[in-house]
């Protein structure tokens, strides 16, 4: 009977421990499929789907040269080892920054994700990715 009680009590303070975790919101989402998605090779189609319904995805010069700029990454600094949260950043209510660091073997890049939300929806406005560690600082 006391082996059931214990039971009992872990199992409600795991429900419990997890119903307090917050849930990601959608722009951090979008932006850790897309890193997922880039360890897979999957470049092109990350950042089709990362783009969609913003205005970068207009801009073809721009989304061809970050493409390639990202297959050079991959070539270059080794296998891909994961990515890690570094921090959020927000600026009032309808802006916010993101900044991740993709571990690859050789050196870590850092990504930043800007979204911008008008009203509703979250929407990426703009997206960087370098070897300088200064995108890690806050701004």
């Amino acid at each position: 009977m006391k082996t059931i009680k214990i039971v009992v009590a872990v199992f409600l303070g795991l429900v419990l421990c997890s119903a307090a975790l917050p849930e990601k919101a959608d722009y951090q989402k979008r932006a850790e499929t897309f890193l997922a998605g880039i360890i897979e090779k999957e470049v092109d189609k990350s950042y089709d789907e990362l783009f969609s319904n913003s205005l970068i995805a207009s801009k073809a010069q721009m989304v061809k040269l970050q493409k390639e700029n990202t297959w050079t990454i991959l070539n270059m600094y080794g296998e891909l080892l994961g990515y890690e949260f570094v921090k959020q950043q927000k600026y009032g209510d309808s802006v916010v920054r993101l900044v991740y660091v993709l571990k690859c073997e050789q050196v870590p890049v850092i990504w930043e994700f800007y979204f911008y939300k008008p009203v509703s929806d979250w929407t990426l406005v703009n997206i960087a990715f370098d070897t300088k560690y200064d995108l890690l600082a806050d701004k």
